[in-house]
């Protein structure tokens, strides 16, 4: 498209530059800038500086950045922050103008011509369609309804049809219609030779998936072969005047209607996950041209959507594919517009995972989404193995290099910040240095990484794709690590001290189980011979048929022998009179001393007669009861948190609310000792 020198000039002179660059820029430099000759300096947007050596010149319409020399006008700011080329910066331009882009007579022409192409292709449309439900097209209606498992509402909605075998059926059926061979072959639907030879059907024997615009008309078509000697399954048309496969998606024109009420978009891998999906009942799905997910198709996907969901096969080509487009996107990545990651697991794709085990299998897995951050630093563990200081000090220099690829300074920060914090907490689990972030460092010069990385190297990875093994999950706490290898951490010796203290005033005050049996229900201790004490105190107390409490309601040493007898000493023996030779008198003789001495410390009073004290120690004995049930729950919580293999950035939060909780309960314990 042809642009007179004096509207592009008048597009310049109404888009004031401070504007059109406001949200790429950090913040400006009040010192340096003079907003009132509109003259704004601060740091690029470009690099990472702290000082502002930025400056646009709004007077001049100009930037200019004096440490890495970037520089331009609107139109070139457009091209090099968003990866726009000309004609799309000038049209970005014009919109914030509010200018309407003249149309020249060669745009008539080129509209004039782009009319002709659709309704030549909506020709084709009707054309497949119909002869899918031929005699000739049994065997691709077979196909699509009995193996495919596609309904007839689903073919009707997606238009599917059927290539006949023929070389010149389409051809000929065009040529009818009056559609010349140029016409024909134009729109990407035959094909015309150079020797001059007759022109033949691009598409023989194929089930046929018309592919739509944004406007919702007919822009090419991909063929499925259905003969096994096929040179190759899959065929998209070329790329004429009305269709550039870098820049759409399969099934867009539906997903964006669809993406609104449902909220989300998924981008699958081939147009039969797209119509499963639909068929399901999820139809805000969408798949690419046949080619890996490119800057255009990023930019349109977000056009409908902040944060778009990609869909990988669990193999290892899927991972592969997954981190190719994490990292194509970095440098388009903008605040508030990312992706999130699925991976279908046990190596099907999405229509194989709903044709075996149904639509709530899928959007389960919609609950373990993994964002680029997440993805890319498992990916670079994976493949650094930085089990030496070398090779983490690599480590850390390519997850460097990708934040430099980030051309948001905000969103860069951020990243560089989220991956000092998952390195932290790596080689805090692994035990192997004593990290602290380093200051941002120079883009790697070690040499060049080998383009082909095995994920799986110096990992024994049990058979599972790299994102979902132990090593990329978040750590918990350290006792919960220690629990884990049956030594003893401080959380074993905090919950030992409450049990005794829950026992101590239990012994002391049967008559709490019979008030609180509920509360005393939730206690589960860890030491074995509590755990014997925990089932019989209950019992005895139950069987006794007498009230745990004397007729004045004062909870004195209860005997739960059926002499009754009150006495100190005499009862906590009968106590364990009962199963001495299972639980020692020394532990219960321990667990009454605990009790006094906690009623101490936390009454500030020594503890004289029980009975003047039956309230506070009530309300204490309940209070440690809570406490030690709190303290389990969040280990156990910890524990199986940490069991799981499909960590997502979610599951972390919760498992460091877990940790954070577990640690504050356990400094206000272990500030009572």
């Amino acid at each position: 498209m042809a642009f007179s020198p004096a509207f592009l000039q008048e597009l310049r002179d109404k888009v004031r530059l401070s504007e059109a660059a406001r949200n790429r820029i950090a913040g400006w430099d009040r010192k340096k800038s003079n907003f009132g000759r509109r003259d704004f300096w601060a740091p690029c947007p470009f690099h990472e500086e702290k000082s502002a050596s930025f400056h646009i010149d709004d007077n001049k319409g100009r930037f200019h950045c004096f440490g890495c020399e970037a520089g331009g006008n609107v139109f070139e700011w457009f091209m090099q922050t968003e990866r726009m080329n000309f004609v799309e910066a000038v049209k970005k331009t014009a919109e914030l103008a509010g200018v309407r882009i003249p149309e020249t007579p060669y745009d008539r022409e080129k509209s004039d011509r782009k009319k002709n192409l659709t309704d030549i292709l909506k020709l084709c449309v009707e054309f497949f369609e119909r002869n899918l439900y031929t005699p000739a097209g049994a065997g691709a209606l077979r196909y699509v309804s009995e193996i495919r498992k596609f309904t007839p509402e689903t073919l009707k909605k997606f238009n599917v049809g059927y290539a006949p075998p023929g070389r010149t059926t389409l051809t000929d059926y065009l040529r009818g219609a009056g559609v010349s061979s140029e016409q024909a072959a134009a729109s990407g639907v035959t094909i015309l030779p150079e020797d001059g030879s007759a022109p033949y059907d691009r598409f023989r024997d194929r089930v046929i998936f018309p592919v739509f615009g944004r406007n919702g008309s007919p822009i090419t078509f991909g063929g499925r072969a259905l003969s096994a000697e096929a040179k190759a399954k899959y065929l998209n048309g070329p790329e004429t005047d009305i269709f550039r496969k870098s820049a759409i998606v399969y099934n867009f024109d539906k997903a964006a209607r669809a993406c609104g009420k449902a909220g989300r978009l998924i981008l699958c891998e081939g147009y039969t996950d797209v119509l499963a999906l639909a068929q399901a009942g999820i139809e805000e799905a969408v798949a690419p041209m046949g080619t890996a997910l490119t800057e255009d198709q990023m930019r349109l996907l977000w056009s409908v959507c902040d944060e778009p969901i990609l869909c990988f096969d669990g193999d290892g080509a899927g991972e592969k594919a997954a981190c190719r487009a994490a990292e194509r996107a970095l440098p388009l990545l903008q605040p508030g517009k990312s992706f999130r990651f699925i991976f279908i697991p046990e190596g099907r794709d999405p229509e194989e995972l709903l044709r075996e085990k149904g639509k709530a299998a899928f959007l389960a897995l919609l609950e373990q989404v993994y964002s680029p951050s997440a993805l890319l630093f498992a990916k670079e563990l994976a493949s650094a193995n930085p089990e030496t200081p070398e090779r983490a000090a690599a480590f850390e220099a390519r997850l460097d290099d990708l934040c430099e690829m980030i051309t948001d300074q905000r969103l860069r920060k951020y990243y560089r910040a989220d991956w000092n914090e998952r390195l932290k907490r790596y080689f805090t689990k692994t035990g192997q240095f004593d990290y602290r972030p380093a200051p941002p460092a120079q883009p790697y010069r070690g040499g060049e990484r080998r383009e082909r990385v095995n994920f799986r190297r110096n990992f024994d990875s049990g058979g599972k794709p790299f994102f979902e093994r132990e090593y990329p999950n978040f750590p918990a706490s350290n006792a919960v690590s220690v629990l884990r290898e049956g030594t003893p951490a401080p959380h074993d010796r905090i919950l030992e001290r409450l049990e005794k203290n829950i026992f101590g005033f239990t012994l002391l005050y049967p008559g709490f189980i019979a008030e609180n049996f509920e509360d005393f229900c939730r206690f589960s201790p860890k030491n074995p011979d509590l755990q014997k004490l925990c089932r019989i105190i209950p019992e005895k107390i139950f069987q006794s048929g007498q009230s745990p409490l004397d007729e004045a309601g004062e909870g004195l040493y209860i005997s739960l022998t059926p002499d009754g007898d009150d006495d100190d000493s005499q009862g906590a023996n009968e106590i364990y009179t009962l199963d001495q030779t299972e639980i020692s008198s020394a532990l219960t003789e321990e667990c009454i001393r605990t009790a006094r001495q906690r009623f101490s410390e936390e009454a500030r009073s020594p503890f004289v007669n029980p009975s003047e004290h039956i309230t506070m120690c009530k309300s204490l004995w309940l209070k440690l009861i809570d406490r030690h049930t709190g303290i389990v729950t969040l280990i156990d919580d910890i524990e199986e948190s940490q069991k799981r293999t499909d960590q997502t950035d979610q599951d972390f939060e919760r498992l460091k609310a877990f940790r954070d909780e577990l640690i504050r309960i356990s400094e206000e314990e272990t500030a009572s000792e």
